[in-house]
């Protein structure tokens, strides 16, 4: 137990010398919007292709989340080495001395371990929870439950979803929602005004 608090003692005197939250919490913010934003493009895709499998739909995105995940990662790790190797040297040449075993230098490596962990967690995190639906689909039965699901907290200003799930229907992929908005056909109807 001493062992684990003299870590986080030192991950904490870390993150006062190198910054390391404000540059995470950032990186998380932008990422996780864009797993997001990606996972519900593979979704669309998925959706207007007609797959019905939800093994399909969850192994693309489990795999394109995979593939989010390393790439951020390793983007953060060398974007990040080369910003904090460059500001140890600037730091060096005005102090005249080798800081690399001192604790900026260490406070400086660990940055670029949390960053990157981060950067390549976060996107993977989003997903799957954006993917949670298709997992638990198992349990309901059918996927149109899963893609109608995904509208539950939809908002008046997201008439393009519910756009795809009605419009796009035909006898063969029958997803045609039971309570079709009255307020979708009004924004339809004059496309212009929105309230």
């Amino acid at each position: 137990m001493t062992h684990l608090r003299r870590e986080l003692a030192r991950l904490k005197e870390y993150h006062q010398v190198a910054e390391i939250g404000e540059i995470a919490r950032r990186y998380f913010a932008m990422n996780s919007f864009d797993g997001i934003l990606t996972i519900l493009g593979v979704l669309t895709g998925n959706f207007l292709a007609r797959v019905s499998d939800p093994t399909v739909i969850v192994l693309t995105g489990l795999t394109t989340s995979v593939s989010m995940a390393v790439s951020g990662l390793w983007g953060a790790y060398l974007t990040e080495s080369a910003e904090r190797q460059r500001g140890l040297d600037d730091l060096e040449e005005h102090t005249l001395s080798d800081l690399s075993g001192t604790r900026i230098g260490r406070a400086a490596r660990v940055a670029v371990a949390v960053v990157a962990l981060v950067d390549g967690l976060a996107p993977l995190l989003a997903s799957v929870l954006v993917l949670l639906p298709f997992f638990l689909t198992s349990l309901w039965g059918s996927i149109t439950v899963s893609y109608t699901h995904l509208r539950a907290h939809e908002t008046v200003l997201d008439p393009v979803c519910r756009l795809l799930l009605e419009k796009t229907q035909d006898k063969h992929f029958p997803m045609q929602p039971r309570n079709s908005s009255p307020y979708l056909h009004t924004i339809l109807a004059s496309p212009t005004t929105l309230p």
